[in-house]
């Protein structure tokens, strides 16, 4: 309110606005015990304008803040390996250091859990298509029967 006093009663509305792009976007505050938070998504790299204010109250705040470019993954260069190591031997597991690659290379090749399986499917065909060699005698001996019997040999 007007004394800075928290009010649970009203709702505030944030109102992003991207400098560059000038792309707005309203967003809903919600309550967390004694004070209001607002969830930020997939905000782009660039500076913002922000207001915020108060759902049918002329009470507006304004200001700004810049996202910066940030890969969490470049944080750390290294690894820990301690935790790594940890959660290595809660999961019955093994932690292997770069120089002892071949170490992991011979476990992997001796594992059972990963051994080599080929499925096969044997499709056998008979050399001698025995429907068609019938339909093929049926057929000459018709052929012959019909023609002796046109010329008066039977």
């Amino acid at each position: 309110d007007q004394n800075y006093k928290i009010d649970t009663r009203v709702n505030l509305t944030l109102q992003l606005t991207h400098t560059e792009t000038k792309k707005n976007v309203k967003l809903p505050m919600a309550l967390r015990e004694n004070f209001y938070q607002a969830t930020l998504q997939d905000l782009q790299t660039g500076e913002y304008h922000f207001t915020v204010s108060v759902d049918g109250k002329n009470i507006q705040k304004q200001g700004s803040f810049k996202v910066l470019d940030y890969s969490i993954e470049e944080q750390f260069v290294s690894s820990d390996y301690q935790k790594l190591n940890t959660l290595a031997t809660n999961n019955n597991g093994q932690l292997y250091f770069p120089d002892k690659a071949q170490n992991l290379l011979n476990k992997l090749l001796q594992d059972e859990n990963f051994k080599n399986v080929q499925k096969t499917i044997k499709k056998t065909t008979p050399l001698i298509d025995w429907k068609w060699l019938l339909a093929i005698i049926i057929v000459s001996l018709s052929a012959e029967w019909f023609i002796r019997k046109y010329r008066g040999l039977i």
